[in-house]
């Protein structure tokens, strides 16, 4: 299943980020999901949210710009709490 995949992508690069500014505790996430990557911004939030358990990641609030046109899917932005 590519999806799971993807998931822990985006949650590696939201823990990457987090230990790179020190963070506390990751509040939100934005990220652009392409409509070609074949998975729906439903099963994208309960894979993450399955996913991300034990992880900074959990309990993110995501964002989800959904893009027509594309195939990437994209971390653009995370806000986090600082220490």
């Amino acid at each position: 299943m590519h999806e799971i995949g993807l998931i822990k992508d985006v949650i590696r690069k939201i823990e990457e980020v987090a230990e790179q500014n020190r963070a506390q505790k990751v509040i939100s996430a934005k990220v652009k999901l392409g409509k070609l990557q074949e998975i729906t911004p439903e099963n994208f939030l309960l894979l993450f949210e399955h996913q991300s358990k034990g992880t900074r990641a959990e309990g993110v609030r995501l964002e989800l710009d959904e893009d027509l046109l594309s195939h990437d899917l994209i971390l653009e932005s995370i806000e986090v709490e600082q220490w």
